[in-house]
């Protein structure tokens, strides 16, 4: 309490390092002990400073721990004091112990016997005392006291667990065996009397208790056989391995002779092929047992050839169906061979092979004849998970080409990534547009490409806009928007429409205000336009929908969609500037007979005037096309085809020598091998398919046949698309070097200078499709065709 007087400011220093410049401090000593506080008082004319001391005490606080809380009688326990720096005398209590009770500051403490005891300790100063304590402090212990019960049932004998005070047991059955379970199960072996022992144990010690257990027991029944199995007929020697407390056996065996015995080990003879059982009882006086061998017995005749075969590309997996069989021999027809129950065989060509199937036993052999055909080329196939979004689009494209398809390469334009070699890929398109789509797939025995146009189409919010023309007190409107998917017209007269492009019919003239709503799934775009409506002649239009084209005779239904109210119609048909037919119907049903473009005209009139209109070649009547071609170029094996077919479509060429299809207008083809070949040409349309063939003869020169080279070697060959070529012969400015695939298409062309009559050279194509390449050599003058096997 501040009694300074005349003071502005003052300072205290309570003598622990704490300070404070409040008028009446309150302040707490954190330790006991003796301070001298000072005051500083201060005004304008100077300071004056007043001292005293304070004497601080408060009552000690009690604690203790135990180094050494359990152990085994006798027990002896040191006391560790943790109180309070400031006690000055102690007070223990130890119940159950020796001393009971003590005033050392870190007394010593021995337990004589087992049991749980609690501890106190009062500490004591000037200003006061307090008391501590743990009610188990001390945890003394002894030995167990080991003891079990025992309950049989036949051989199997339990025993019940009575000891006290063990934190282990082991138990030792007195047949060699022990367990350390608590309360233990045991399976005796053997008739007899046993001696067993349990021996329980502590941290304190050990301890044991024995029992003595007799055994009987029924006898158990088996057998085995060293020769059950074998060829009819067969001696069958049986082995009793039954227990040995067994005194008498009865023996039965189905379709043996005998077909039963009360011999110990027992001979039987099978005659008969087939699964046999064997049936033994074993008795003593005790009783008895039965065991039962379900087909224990196996005799055996010849085997039964037969096998299925699952045919996937060139990969066939044979699957033997033969009966009574152990060995398995295959001749795949290719002059390869093979082994076991499911061999899968990899054919090299398509064709016809005789398949062979030789099984064999040690009783006899059989064999089995089949014929399989090997067709292997790739169909190429796939699907869009989300084929048309706000952008940007996110589109995953799924591979559904046949499963013998081993690469795959898509093209996507406008997509990122543009290329892929993933089966499976992801694709994202970021502008709007419509998107094409293409997948080659390739393996051993070709490739095949898909393409799908307009398959991903990306949107962004639409375009509105529209035109219109008025007729009478009609107005025809002509939608111009783009990009939208619905629409919502508001006429200015309280009328409304969602057609695409509607018409509207005003009560009377006057000035309208038309608005135009354009949505799309990525929004809603609108447009308005200020509309005149005055009398006048309709004005002309019609549609024949999606009717436009098709095959002769071809019925077409024609609607009117003049404005303006019309009241009469005059249709004209016209082929060729011909009139052909005429109607003056609203919407006349009109068959075309003769193939053609037809040009259509209507004109309608209503009181105000007449309005025509006409759609140039509008209704095109189609027929089947006409198929043809010439063969225009033929150059060592590689031919030009120079299509001459009418009125079609759609092209699908083979060229006799198993090589895939072509889809091309005007192929090209290079052949590998001389010979005449059979071309097909299948032209398309929507009307039909028209085949056209003929036989092309070529002459394929190989590197036998040209004079100026002496040595050539390429190799590898087959190879992964690099390989060497090495060359002497005849010098030359320069070589050419062209590689073109089974369709006649151009790979790559290198060229090398022949200067020195010597070529050593590598080439790599990269990762090229597995299959049958042309690689073609030429000088200023001649050439000749290598093939190349890429696998």
């Amino acid at each position: 309490t501040n009694s300074s007087t005349g003071a502005a400011s003052y300072s205290w220093n309570f003598g622990d390092g704490g300070s404070s410049t409040a008028t009446n401090p309150s302040h707490i000593y954190v330790n006991d002990g003796v301070y001298t506080v000072v005051l500083t008082a201060t005004n304008a004319c100077g300071t004056q400073t007043s001292t005293q001391t304070v004497t601080i005490v408060t009552p000690p606080t009690a604690g203790f721990n135990v180094a050494n809380s359990n152990g085994c009688a006798p027990f002896s326990v040191v006391f560790n004091n943790t109180s309070s720096s400031n006690a000055t005398s102690f007070a223990w209590q130890f119940p159950g112990g020796n001393p009971s009770s003590s005033t050392a500051q870190n007394p010593t403490v021995v337990y004589a016997n087992p049991g749980t005891y609690a501890v106190s300790l009062t500490a004591s100063n000037s200003a006061g005392s307090t008391t501590t304590s743990q009610t188990s402090a001390v945890t003394v212990g002894t030995v167990p006291s080991p003891g079990f019960l025992v309950t049989q049932n036949g051989a199997a004998t339990s025993f019940s667990n009575t000891s006290s005070g063990a934190s282990s047991y082991v138990w030792n059955f007195g047949d060699g065996n022990t367990s350390t379970s608590s309360n233990a199960s045991h399976m005796y072996l053997n008739d007899g009397v046993y001696t067993v022992t349990l021996t329980a144990t502590n941290t304190c010690g050990s301890a044991t208790s024995t029992q003595t257990v007799t055994v009987v027991t029924p006898p158990s029944a088996n057998f085995t056989s060293s020769n059950n199995v074998g060829c009819a007929p067969l001696t069958v020697q049986f082995n009793n391995t039954s227990s040995a407390n067994a005194t008498a056996f009865s023996w039965l065996f189905p379709g043996g002779v005998p077909a039963s015995s009360t011999a110990t080990n027992p001979t039987v003879e099978y005659a008969t092929p087939g699964l046999y059982s064997v049936i033994l009882t074993a008795s003593n006086s005790q009783g008895n047992a039965t065991v039962t061998q379900t087909n224990f017995v196996t005799v055996g005749g010849a085997p039964t050839a037969g096998f299925l075969s699952s045919t996937t590309g060139n990969q066939v997996v044979f699957t033997s169906t033969s009966v009574n069989a152990t060995s398995y021999v295959w001749d795949f027809g290719d002059g390869s061979m093979g082994s076991g129950i499911s061999p899968e065989h990899t054919y090299l060509n398509d064709g016809v092979y005789t398949v062979v199937h030789t099984v064999s036993n040690t009783c006899g052999t059989a064999t089995l004849t089949e014929v399989i055909t090997i067709v292997t080329p790739p169909i190429a196939g796939f699907i869009a998970d989300n084929t048309s979004g706000c952008a940007p689009l996110e589109v995953t494209f799924t591979n559904t080409s046949t499963a013998n398809a081993t690469t795959f390469a898509w093209l996507f334009p406008g997509g990122t990534p543009a290329t892929s070699t993933l089966p499976n890929p992801t694709v994202m398109y970021n502008q709007a547009g419509s998107y094409e789509a293409t997948l080659t797939v390739s393996n051993s025995a070709g490739s095949n490409t898909i393409n799908q146009q307009n398959i991903i189409l990306v949107n962004t919010t639409p375009t509105s806009l529209f035109t219109y023309q008025v007729g009478g007190l009609s107005a025809q409107f002509s939608n111009a928007s783009f990009n939208a998917t619905s629409y919502t017209w508001s006429f200015g007269d309280g009328g409304s429409s969602t057609e695409v492009s509607p018409v509207h019919n005003y009560t009377s003239t006057g000035t309208y205000n038309v608005v135009l709503e354009a949505t799309n799934a990525c929004g809603t775009v609108t447009y308005t336009e200020t509309v005149v409506i005055e009398g006048s002649a309709p004005i002309a239009a019609f549609t024949a929908g999606d009717q436009v084209s098709g095959c002769a005779p071809y019925e077409v239904q024609f609607t009117d969609q003049s404005v303006g109210q019309p009241s009469s119609w005059a249709w004209t048909f016209e082929l060729g500037g011909t009139v052909v037919q005429t109607s003056n119907q609203q919407n006349p049903l009109v068959t075309f007979a003769i193939p053609g473009a037809y040009t259509v005209t209507l004109a309608v009139t209503n009181l105000f005037g007449t309005n025509s209109t006409t759609q140039m070649d509008y209704i095109v009547v189609n027929t089947t096309p006409l198929a043809n071609f010439e063969v225009n170029t033929i150059a060592n094996g590689v031919v030009g085809f120079n299509n001459t077919t009418i009125n079609a479509s759609a092209y699908q060429w083979t060229f006799g020598d198993g090589s895939p299809f072509s889809t091309d207008v005007n192929p090209t083809h290079t052949y590998t091998q001389s010979g005449t070949y059979t071309v097909s040409l299948s032209a398309i349309n929507d009307c039909g398919v028209s085949v056209y063939q003929t036989s092309v003869t070529v002459d394929v020169v190989g590197v036998n046949d040209v004079d100026w080279v002496q040595k050539f070697r390429l190799f590898p060959n087959p190879n992964h698309g690099a390989f060497v070529l090495e060359m002497e012969g005849t010098s030359s400015d320069e070589l050419r070097f062209d590689l073109y695939n089974t369709t006649g298409q151009l790979i790559r062309s290198d060229v090398s200078n022949f200067g020195t009559g010597k070529l050593n050279r590598s080439f790599d194509y990269g990762a090229l499709p597995s299959g049958v390449y042309a690689f073609r050599i030429s000088d200023s003058t001649t050439s000749f065709v290598v093939r190349i096997v890429v696998d």
